[in-house]
């Protein structure tokens, strides 16, 4: 038996008669081909900071990193009131401005109308962006926290 090849239309409506008839269907009928996509051309992306404007009122939790430490489960599960645990950072480093995990700034912890607060000294720069606990980091002069210290 010959292959015969057929336009879309064509497989399209043999396959509609194949469906209404017996279960027995000839391998020599199925009729198989690489799909054909439309050529893509490459699209100018507008500029990042007029398409991020809509999304300036979305909140997001942001935190403070003093330190970390990795401990077992089993001492996990022995701590209770007025257990200390030393962190990996030491007294004179500054900690680590979060927002979802992922740092964007560097600062010191200071009190403002008795209020723990950070002093930002170093902002992430974009090369970081989107990377979890980035150490590359342009240093900014942000000046004095209003006074407050």
């Amino acid at each position: 038996m010959t292959q015969q090849v057929m336009g879309p239309q064509h497989e399209l409506d043999a396959i509609a008669a194949r469906r209404d008839a017996p279960a027995e269907i000839d391998v020599a009928e199925v009729i198989a081909h690489h799909a054909e996509f439309p050529v893509m051309e490459a699209q100018r992306v507008p500029h990042p900071s007029g398409s991020l404007s809509r999304f300036f009122d979305v909140t997001v939790t942001v935190s403070v990193e003093l330190g970390r430490v990795t401990l077992p489960i089993g001492e996990l599960v022995k701590l209770g009131k007025g257990s200390v645990i030393e962190l990996d950072r030491d007294i004179d480093q500054p900690v680590d401005l979060m927002a979802q995990g992922v740092r964007l700034a560097r600062g010191e912890v200071i009190v403002v109308n008795d209020r723990y607060a950070i002093r930002i000294d170093e902002i992430d720069g974009p090369e970081s962006a989107g990377t979890r606990r980035s150490t590359s980091a342009v240093k900014r002069s942000l000046g004095p926290a209003s006074g407050h210290d």
